[in-house]
């Protein structure tokens, strides 16, 4: 703890940083979905591409 204390720029917590980059492709995702004019079917198609592990080309 003093170590991070005296220099914080060097602590890294993994856990910490996948869930910054999983709540960053959340929020790429839901601007795309509510920004984009899709139809319902589209809409649905990709929410449930989403859950599937599958991203638009366009949130890459």
């Amino acid at each position: 703890m003093k170590e991070i204390m005296e220099k914080p720029y060097r602590y890294k917590n993994k856990l910490l940083e996948i869930i910054g980059e999983r709540h960053k492709m959340s929020v790429a995702m839901l601007t795309y979905l509510f920004d984009g004019n899709f139809s319902s079917e589209e809409f649905w198609d990709l929410i449930e591409d989403y859950f599937l592990g599958i991203l638009p080309k366009e949130i890459m």
